[in-house]
């Protein structure tokens, strides 16, 4: 299943593709996922709910809190690899131009579980407003 349709067909593109993957990826959670998604979950009464696995646009992404506009990327050791940084740094300016924030965590930073909270609390809270240049606004 290619990008690019043939004479006659559809242009845009197909979206099942990501979501196959997603479902996929929910099978088949590293440690690593899991115990991350156990953290999450805690947050729920705090009012994120998380989704795992989420596709946002050609993109999957490990966990999502949509509403908060909140994306998470779980890295172990294949993306200190150059080719994979470069598509980490693709997917996350494909969120950013769609308005989510992308907090990247190492998998040696779930087993800090109070650590973890704490950067993604952060990272729930509304971005503060830039204040308007001295003068202007009057």
């Amino acid at each position: 299943m290619g990008w690019t349709p043939g004479e006659g067909d559809d242009w845009r593109k197909d979206r099942t593709r990501a979501q196959q993957r997603a479902q996929q990826l929910r099978r088949d959670q590293t440690s690593s996922e899991k115990a991350l998604w156990r953290i999450l979950r805690d947050l729920k009464h705090e009012g994120a709910h998380f989704r795992r696995q989420c596709h946002v646009g050609d993109f999957v992404y490990d966990f999502a809190a949509l509403s908060q506009r909140l994306l998470i990327e779980l890295d172990g050791a294949v993306h200190d690899d150059p080719e994979v940084q470069a598509q980490d740094a693709l997917k996350t300016s494909s969120a950013e131009a769609r308005g989510f924030r992308v907090l990247r965590l190492t998998n040696a930073e779930v087993s800090y579980t109070e650590h973890v909270l704490e950067r993604v609390r952060e990272h729930l809270l509304p971005p503060t407003p830039n204040p308007s240049p001295k003068g202007e606004g009057k």
